[in-house]
């Protein structure tokens, strides 16, 4: 159920630390629950937050595995709030109407969709990025509002951006669904030592052959008497911890290709 919205509410939004935190700490200013959202909403437990994240459309989900996958992004702040009384100082300032909640004459507070810590050459520094459908860009009222967000995110010394629907890399966006569940050991019933022995001989299975995945899988298992699929399942913990890396991620991960095709072997043995 969507969220009735007054100043009441804002305030104990507020009280309750929403938009206030970092990494694992964090509370999305606007969570799934309180708005009906574009598109199907998201909540996927994050690599980098160890946290839910409450993503409102498959476009934010999208965008959101490029940021767990970067080893430059230190930290992923979704649905992030800006100050309310700067952005209707803004408005008045740019001639632009500031949106209310439906029903209400309560001005909106506004949200950026990411609002991330990267690695910079200084030091850690913000950047803050908003997601939207390249269709929507036509619009004029979408279009007064991103010149609200950035005009704030300028005068906060920020940069800031619109990503669009454009910029998805279709193979790697497929390749990370693929492994965003698999962070984590799920699906890998043994104690760390288990799966740090099975890792290293999965590791000089691949290395040592001209098999396809599949096949080498299918043998990897048998060879140790495990449940069929365990070595597809090892294989994907491995790539999202980045124990073992593919020669392109904007290549689809096809496992009735040859490993020599896919798995770039150089970053196996540099582990070693």
């Amino acid at each position: 159920m969507a969220k009735k919205w007054s100043e009441v509410t804002i305030e104990k939004m507020i009280k309750k630390g929403c938009g206030s935190g970092t990494v694992e700490d964090y509370i999305p200013w606007i969570h799934i629950k309180d708005v009906p959202s574009e598109g199907n909403s998201n909540r996927p437990e994050g690599w980098k937050t160890n946290r839910t994240h409450q993503l409102l459309s498959n476009l934010e989900f999208n965008v959101l595995l490029g940021y767990e996958w970067s080893d430059e992004v230190v930290d992923i702040r979704e649905q992030f709030p800006l100050d309310r009384l700067k952005t209707i100082e803004l408005a008045d300032k740019l001639s632009i109407r500031h949106s209310v909640y439906i029903g209400t004459d309560v001005k909106v507070v506004m949200t950026t969709d990411f609002l991330l810590t990267v690695k910079s050459e200084d030091g850690n520094k913000l950047i803050a990025r908003t997601v939207k459908p390249e269709k929507k860009l036509s619009d004029k009222r979408t279009i007064e509002k991103l010149q609200l967000e950035k005009a704030y995110w300028e005068n906060q010394g920020i940069d800031w951006r619109i990503i669009t629907d454009k910029e998805i890399d279709e193979n790697f966006k497929n390749n990370m669904i693929w492994l965003h569940n698999h962070k984590k050991p799920q699906g890998l019933p043994f104690d760390p030592g288990i799966i740090l022995m099975l890792t290293e001989e999965l590791k000089s299975a691949l290395y040592h052959t001209n098999e396809t995945f599949l096949s080498c899988f299918a043998r990897f298992d048998n060879r140790f008497n495990l449940p069929g699929g365990t070595a597809i399942t090892l294989f994907r913990h491995c790539l999202a911890n980045k124990k073992m890396k593919v020669k392109n991620m904007s290549e689809r991960i096809d496992l009735t290709k040859e490993v020599l095709q896919i798995l770039d072997v150089n970053f196996i043995t540099s582990l070693e």
